[in-house]
């Protein structure tokens, strides 16, 4: 989760080795990154630990996917779908069965939801998540009062 040693300033591992979940990656920041890669380029890596492919590393590509889906009920669905890639592995990033797992930034902001998408033949295969700070306001709408994760102070 740090390939460049200049961006582990400040970092510590949380006590028990889990990464507690603290709050949302905003938009702005997904699509203009802070961490760097290896190579000194601004990325956004991300963790998520799945029913089928466990915890794995990816990396988000800071693109939106508009995802439509028009149904033979001539209704229509959208959907903003972020692109996430395996990172520093040959294995997916997910597979069948890891949708509905949380996406979290190293640093426990939930970047999102898989949705879809995984593979298990290369690391070319994409994994599609929506953004939860898409999701967040409904989830609050039509959950008033829910906690989805702890307040951090």
């Amino acid at each position: 989760m740090f390939p460049n040693y200049e961006d582990q300033a400040d970092y510590k591992v949380p006590g028990d080795d889990l990464l507690q979940v603290t709050g949302v990656v905003p938009l702005d920041e997904i699509h203009r990154p802070q961490q760097l890669n290896e190579h000194g380029y601004k990325f956004l890596p991300v963790v998520k630990n799945g029913m089928t492919t466990a915890t794995t590393i990816g990396c988000v590509n800071s693109f939106e996917s508009l995802v439509c889906d028009y149904s033979p009920y001539e209704m229509s669905h959208e959907s903003i779908e972020l692109v996430i890639v395996p990172y520093g592995s040959r294995d997916a990033f997910s597979a069948k069965g890891d949708s509905g797992a949380a996406v979290l930034a190293r640093d426990g902001r939930i970047v999102g939801i898989i949705t879809c998408g995984g593979g298990l033949t290369n690391a070319t295969d994409a994994t599609y998540c929506t953004p939860f700070c898409k999701l967040e306001p409904r989830i609050k709408e039509v959950f008033s009062g829910s906690y989805l994760y702890p307040i951090v102070n």
